[in-house]
């Protein structure tokens, strides 16, 4: 078995592994990804997908082919992203929901278990924001963030005090993170909220919401499931990240029949 970095040479031969999200942060940098090979056949094996944070580093994924489980490999690719150049420390850290994530083998290679607040709200699209309604008013609008001047919503959002480490924890607003069905609430062309987007393999997650009044709050959730329904199965799974108790009260309201899934963090140094 050789371990490589997935540069743009070698990743048709890590097609089948990568998701199309990885492929994509690939192309633009946001993702660094290690893939496993078997060296006489030179099929792809495994990968493993970090992003690199100003304080820390961020595994987001770690996966084997299903054939080729059991042989070693995500052992050998956590090894190898996990050892950096002498001289350098960062922390690295694996997020995941308590169903996600494997406790077990990530205790067993040098990760322990660090206090998380975190947690997701999750439900079916078609339990999504079922109370709320859509109206429109002279000088309100409600717009894709492609149609705003992205400092006008950085600077948005940082003064609304994200989370640094897992919500937001690029220290510049990366807007190629987000779907394109993330909105902004406009009202005389002044930013009054916020909903960010995120498009991931199984399902679509809301990363933030940020709202000035109750009207901000409503139009937000109520025009975001209406670009959901343009694109997605009622079946659709939708997850929304909550930081604090503040917003576990705030959102609940707009996720009938939900389930939280507390979301579990895992450090080594």
């Amino acid at each position: 078995m050789n371990i490589e970095v997935i540069h743009e040479e070698s990743v048709k031969k890590y097609m089948g592994l990568l998701t199309a999200d990885e492929i994509l942060g690939l192309e633009e940098d946001r993702f660094s990804c290690i893939g496993a090979y078997d060296e006489e056949s030179g099929e792809a094996l495994g990968i493993v997908t970090a992003q690199i944070q100003p304080r820390h580093i961020t595994i987001t994924r770690l996966f084997t082919a299903p054939e080729k489980r059991r042989m070693g490999v995500a052992t050998a690719l956590l090894d190898f992203i996990t050892k950096l150049p002498e001289g350098v420390r960062m922390t690295f850290y694996v997020i995941a929901t308590e169903a996600e994530a494997d406790t077990d083998f990530l205790l067993k290679r040098g990760f322990t278990e660090a206090r998380s607040k975190y947690s997701y709200l999750s439900c079916k699209l078609e339990n999504f924001a079922g109370n709320a309604e859509v109206n429109k008013k002279d000088g309100v609008d409600i717009v894709t963030i492609d149609r705003v001047d992205p400092k006008f919503l950085s600077e948005y959002i940082y003064e609304h005090k994200p989370d640094t480490f897992f919500q937001l924890p690029e220290p510049e607003l990366d807007m190629e993170r987000f779907s394109d069905g993330s909105l902004c609430f406009v009202k005389d062309k002044k930013i009054c909220g916020v909903m960010l987007l995120e498009e991931a393999e199984n399902y679509n997650l809301i990363s933030m919401v940020r709202y000035e009044d109750e009207e901000s709050y409503d139009q937000l959730f109520a025009v975001m499931r209406m670009v959901l329904d343009s694109e997605y199965a009622p079946s659709s799974e939708i997850r929304l990240l909550i930081c604090d108790e503040k917003e576990r009260e705030a959102f609940g309201g707009f996720f009938e029949q939900s389930s939280e899934l507390p979301v579990k963090i895992f450090k080594k140094r």
